[in-house]
């Protein structure tokens, strides 16, 4: 079985496990009729194969799910999501809306607003750019009886459901392969190359990277805020090579899209003799088409890949468990992580979630 399906057989057994005490109010289902289908606590102990597919395409017709992700068009990650939720969610009948609030939280923070206060949206699909940014948001519309699903970006504000990547157990596997590698060049010194400090991908990752260092006796020499810009990153990565040459022997990226210029500017190190080829490496996060390509071409010298494709899938599930259930927004709460993989320029052809091109 491949590793996409046991997720989501997974996901889909933490979110019942997680409903199954019901809401307090609802009303009782009597599963010995199985010609009799409803929607408050999900469906009949015993049904008929047709009536409840029907079920769940009568559960989901013109439902409004609104995804707001940090950024959209031309970003593989929230496009991967993106397609896989319109896919299922236009099958069923829903309608699916994308806003892009172009990387400008204030601009999602409207958003999000607007669809609460206009009754816009049945559900929420947020990628949360902050831990707490959203809070209000969040009670807001599940107050308002609308259903929030956060994906990957986790919130102190908890939603309905969570689903995303284990990204302290991710960073804590990327270091343990930086140590290997350093270990074996006789060098000890990493520096990281992280996000801003209160983005939740970044202060997960930061907590792996420092437990794994700790354990393997890494010494972090420096740390850096690359605002998530390829060409601040790129600058900071030139920096440290040129502070800690002598033994720096791996830099930590946790997005692929900005470990690309990291790599790059240790290229152009190498070339021009400020360190030796091959002494530090660039470890990276995720892998998408472009990540792969900068491990085939040695600029990223591993990275955990993750399935962006499962979140996706794994919202698409999320929503029609919580309209199939009834359950009101707000009174239970799952999170769900999809499965992940250190991935190489030897293994990464081998893995079904990898290079992944948002579309």
């Amino acid at each position: 079985m491949k590793l996409k399906t046991v997720a989501m057989i997974a996901f889909l057994a933490v979110v019942l496990t997680g409903c199954t005490s019901g809401r307090p109010d609802a009303a009782s289902v009597d599963t010995a009729d199985a010609g009799s289908i409803s929607l408050t606590g999900g469906v009949p102990e015993v049904v008929q194969p047709l009536e409840v597919r029907q079920l769940v395409h009568d559960t989901m017709k013109d439902k409004r799910v609104a995804f707001i992700p940090l950024l959209y068009k031309g970003f593989k990650i929230t496009t991967e999501w993106g397609i896989q939720m319109q896919r299922g969610f236009e099958s069923l009948g829903s309608t699916f809306t994308v806003y892009d609030s172009n990387f400008d939280t204030d601009q999602m923070v409207r958003i999000i607003d607007d669809l609460i206060k206009s009754d816009k949206a049945d559900v929420l699909i947020l990628h949360n750019p902050d831990l707490n940014v959203l809070t209000q948001q969040i009670k807001e519309a599940q107050a308002a009886g609308i259903y929030v699903v956060v994906l990957n970006m986790t919130s102190n504000q908890s939603g309905d459901v969570f689903i995303g990547a284990d990204l302290v157990s991710m960073a804590e596997e990327i270091t343990n392969k930086a140590a290997e590698d350093c270990k074996a060049e006789g060098k000890n010194q990493i520096a990281l190359i992280n996000g801003p400090a209160t983005d939740p991908w970044n202060v997960l990752y930061e907590e792996g990277v420092k437990t794994a260092a700790q354990e393997q006796g890494l010494e972090i020499v420096d740390t850096t805020d690359s605002k998530w810009q390829a060409d601040l990153a790129s600058q900071q990565a030139a920096t440290m090579i040129e502070r800690h040459s002598a033994g720096l022997c791996a830099l930590m990226v946790p997005w692929d899209v900005i470990a690309l210029p990291a790599g790059n500017a240790v290229k152009t190190a190498e070339s021009e003799g400020r360190v030796a080829e091959g002494q530090v490496g660039v470890y990276a996060i995720d892998s998408s088409s472009d990540g792969c390509g900068g491990i085939s071409d040695g600029l990223i010298r591993a990275s955990i890949a993750y399935d962006q494709s499962g979140i996706g899938t794994g919202a698409l599930l999320a929503v029609q468990q919580l309209f199939e259930l009834g359950n009101a927004p707000g009174s239970q709460r799952s999170v769900a992580y999809v499965p992940h993989v250190l991935i190489e320029k030897a293994n990464m052809g081998q893995v079904t979630f990898a290079c992944y091109f948002g579309s």
